[in-house]
């Protein structure tokens, strides 16, 4: 009889260890939950979530400063500048964490960007000017990708894109840092 009891404890202890390992689950899953809906409820700081969209639009189309109206004669003439100039004018089309800086995406503005970075002998110069096609022929379905592309190079760490504007989320963009309009290309 004593052998018998030894399997039956070790069965027992089986048992009551997977019930304290199924209701520990139990726990840190529920534990887990909590803290995403906690985290859900800061990141809106008690705003509804139709403000935080409101809030979140208005980031995107909103002044962001660092403004030019056009490219200058001969203003490319770096790399460095190269990347500046093209990741500006991004801006007007993604969605990004940040943005500071902004060129209209115009069509003189594409037109002299790429007259001025065929000009230099610098890396990356095809991807640039395949990227200024794309823009020609009005192509800005990798917009954000493209953003990231200069994002990258420039050591970008703050302000990546995730994402395309609508159409009205470019309008206001436009219209609260542009002095006029450009237009639309």
């Amino acid at each position: 009889m004593i052998t018998m009891k030894k399997p039956l404890l070790w069965i027992f202890a089986s048992l009551a260890l997977g019930a304290a390992l199924f209701l520990g689950v139990i726990w840190i899953m529920a534990s887990l939950d909590e803290e995403s809906k906690e985290q859900e409820a800061s990141a809106t700081d008690g705003h509804s979530p139709i403000d935080s969209k409101e809030e979140g639009r208005q980031e995107q189309t909103g002044f962001i400063g660092g403004i030019e109206q056009t490219i200058q004669n001969d203003s490319i003439k770096t790399h460095d500048a190269a990347l500046d100039t093209l990741h500006k004018m991004t801006h007007q089309k993604v969605t990004a964490e940040d943005k500071w800086g902004a060129i209209p995406m115009t069509e003189a503005n594409v037109r002299a960007a790429k007259e001025q970075i065929s000009q230099l002998n610098i890396q990356d110069k095809s991807d640039l000017l395949e990227i200024l096609a794309k823009w020609e022929r009005e192509d800005f379905s990798q917009i954000d990708h493209d953003h990231n592309y200069f994002w990258k190079k420039q050591g970008g760490t703050i302000g990546k894109a995730y994402g395309i504007m609508t159409e009205k989320q470019e309008k206001e963009f436009i219209e609260n840092n542009f002095d006029k309009i450009p237009k639309k290309k």
